[in-house]
């Protein structure tokens, strides 16, 4: 998905790690959907394909996280491979772009989706 207008519903920020020696990690539940132009009697637009996403992101350096709040919408989540770089370690680089709410930034070594569920 585009994470386009999804919401960032939880973080959790790790210093120690995993059992793989992977260092630091932000685990992030995101709820995404697709909007339809189909306006439902309330007046909102109807969304489907509702799911909640856990993502984690290991060994993250050079954190930037700012305005966290009740509700953190994204204009979307931007995954950047950055190995061409040639940093040592990192291999990504990732934007969540906040509209309301989060906005993070940050470089890891691993990307991983841990679950989709639906909603």
């Amino acid at each position: 998905p585009s994470f386009h207008d999804a919401e960032v519903v939880s973080l959790v920020l790790d210093r120690a790690g995993d059992d793989d020696g992977f260092g630091p990690s932000l685990v992030a539940t995101i709820r995404t959907f697709d909007i339809t132009h189909e306006v439902l009697p309330d007046g909102l637009l109807k969304l489907t394909h509702e799911c909640a996403a856990v993502m984690a992101f290991r060994e993250v350096v050079q954190l930037q996280l700012t305005g966290f709040n009740s509700q953190n919408v994204l204009s979307g989540l931007h995954i950047i491979d950055i190995r061409d770089r040639q940093l040592e370690r990192q291999r990504f680089e990732v934007w969540f772009a906040g509209v309301h709410g989060l906005d993070a930034r940050f470089q890891c070594r691993v990307v991983e989706v841990l679950s989709v569920t639906a909603l």
